[in-house]
């Protein structure tokens, strides 16, 4: 049971959130799906040029997660549901670049819906038969406590992906929420970002729109603070700290932000000629962000 817990917590947060929100126009269309397969590839020729295949895995990946948790969880369509699974995560290792992590859920699958007795025959072939003694049994105190700890982690974890629900707006679009949220792969989203210094240098030399050397601050696989607002802002402010450290003074630094939801036109994403530096920091900052001019669909 402890294992079967594991595993519908899995499913149900990594498969069936990613399954509503699949249910989108731009999932449905086939772009996302696209934008997701290596670039150049045969297999993105293949989709490009047969849209009625591309609507197949398109309508499929969204079947497939909505789907693939009552599959597991009734006992009748459990193996059916196994299969299901482990042939998605052989076709996602072969056709997504994702590292070793359809390997590991190919790993996690087995170990959390195999049944414990088989997996045990399996395991003890050709052993000594284990003691039945009662000494060996686990007690029953710690089985309800390891359940009960379980079954606590269970709601967590499928209750903290709902949380964008309580900020305004689209979170797939002003990043609030997202994070956590198992949308892995349903959305495709681009951001360019450019951050510019005004002020007075050490030298007492006005300064207006110079460029920031972005990669000064951070390193090249932290690029991804473009993606939210609240890690945007704090960026600013750790510039402007920092210039301020070095002699500046009356810093401003301003962004010139620009995002493209899947495949709709790029759009500004934060306000042109903010001092984003001065912007206080706080849990929610969809305030700063500009709608988008094609909302989600």
């Amino acid at each position: 049971i402890p294992l079967r817990l594991v595993g519908s917590e899995m499913c149900i947060r990594d498969s069936f959130y990613a399954g509503l929100i699949k249910l989108s126009e731009d999932w449905l269309s086939g772009d996302v799906f696209l934008q997701n397969v290596a670039p150049g590839s045969d297999l993105e020729s293949l989709l490009a040029s047969t849209p009625i295949l591309l609507t197949f895995f398109a309508y499929g990946g969204a079947l497939f997660d909505l789907l693939i948790t009552p599959l597991l969880w009734w006992r009748r369509t459990r193996v059916l549901g196994v299969v299901a699974l482990l042939s998605f995560h052989g076709i996602n290792s072969l056709t997504i670049d994702l590292g070793l992590l359809p390997l590991i859920l190919f790993a996690i699958t087995l170990a959390a819906f195999t049944s414990p007795a088989r997996a045990a025959s399996i395991m003890n072939r050709g052993a000594a038969p284990a003691p039945t003694s009662t000494e060996t049994l686990e007690p029953l105190r710690s089985r309800a406590l390891v359940l009960a700890l379980l079954s606590i982690g269970l709601a967590f974890h499928l209750a903290f992906p709902l949380r964008y629900l309580t900020y305004p707006g689209e979170a797939i679009w002003h990043g609030h929420g997202r994070a956590g949220a198992w949308w892995l792969r349903s959305f495709s989203l681009k951001i360019d970002a450019k951050f510019y210094i005004s002020g007075v240098s050490p030298d007492g030399e006005r300064v207006d729109g110079q460029k920031v050397d972005v990669l000064s601050y951070i390193h090249s696989h932290q690029d991804g603070f473009t993606f939210h607002p609240y890690t945007i802002v704090a960026f600013t402010h750790v510039v402007a700290r920092d210039l301020r450290a070095r002699g500046w003074s009356d810093v401003s630094i301003t962004g010139d932000v620009h995002t493209r939801l899947n495949r709709r036109p790029t759009t500004r994403y934060l306000p042109e000629g903010v001092d984003l530096s001065k912007v206080p920091l706080q849990r929610d900052m969809t305030h700063l962000v500009l709608p988008p001019t094609e909302p989600p669909r």
